[in-house]
């Protein structure tokens, strides 16, 4: 059951979706559990600070999301140019049984260009909901 399996993105010096402050690590890790998707945010910032958050997701989106990203036909190894400043972006698909990760900065190398979009629509739409849960929790 490959749309069901475990996933997580791990993003390093993203300052850009959650707050204004600087964030030096965001994990967004996703399981299916009990008949529903969990997801577990936990994000450090910059002054040390460490906050988590768990939500559960009523919707199809990570499913859509693996049905698309498993289906992509590109090399596993690519190497591309990279600067020293914006962030490196973490896909990690799998569990125990056999994952895959890969790793890019900025927009990544040109074959992953697919991969990238999609996982950075992923982080968007999974912070809104986050953003929105947090402002119904008050």
């Amino acid at each position: 059951m490959h749309d069901k399996v475990p996933f997580k993105i791990r993003e390093d010096n993203c300052a850009y979706i959650f707050h204004e402050e600087s964030i030096s690590e965001r994990i967004i890790a996703f399981s299916y559990e009990k008949d529903k998707w969990l997801v577990k945010i936990s994000t450090t910032y910059q002054e040390t600070k460490t906050t988590k958050m768990e939500m559960e997701i009523k919707c199809d989106i990570p499913e859509k999301f693996l049905a698309k990203v498993l289906k992509i036909n590109t090399s596993i190894f690519e190497t591309h140019i990279m600067g020293c400043d914006g962030s490196f972006t973490e896909l990690e698909i799998g569990d125990y049984s056999g994952f895959t990760k890969i790793r890019w900065w900025a927009s990544g190398p040109e074959k992953w260009r697919e991969i990238v979009k999609m996982t950075n629509a992923l982080i968007k739409r999974i912070s809104t909901l986050a953003k929105n849960y947090e402002q119904e929790l008050g």
